[in-house]
């Protein structure tokens, strides 16, 4: 539903992108540069999450999609309605 989304606004993403980006902005760790205090936000990978963190990164999608995109994301355990 993002990437169909970010299509729509006018962004030449494909899937594999979009999770990237999703991870990237909602599923990093933090590096700070000792030298400089600067820090990096590196993504993690989806597939080592916990069952708990998978979760919050869910929620973080979900918020995004609703609050930036305009979309409602249904959770895995909602039903999609159509009026």
């Amino acid at each position: 539903m993002v990437c169909r989304r970010l299509i729509e606004l006018g962004h030449d993403v494909d899937l594999e992108e979009t999770h990237d980006f999703l991870k990237a902005s909602f599923n990093y760790k933090e590096v700070v540069n000792e030298n400089t205090g600067e820090v990096f936000k590196i993504p993690k990978g989806t597939s080592a999450l916990s069952t708990e963190e998978f979760s919050e990164y869910i929620e973080r999608v979900v918020r995004f999609g609703a609050e930036i995109l305009g979309i409602i994301i249904p959770l895995p355990n909602e039903q999609m309605e159509i009026f």
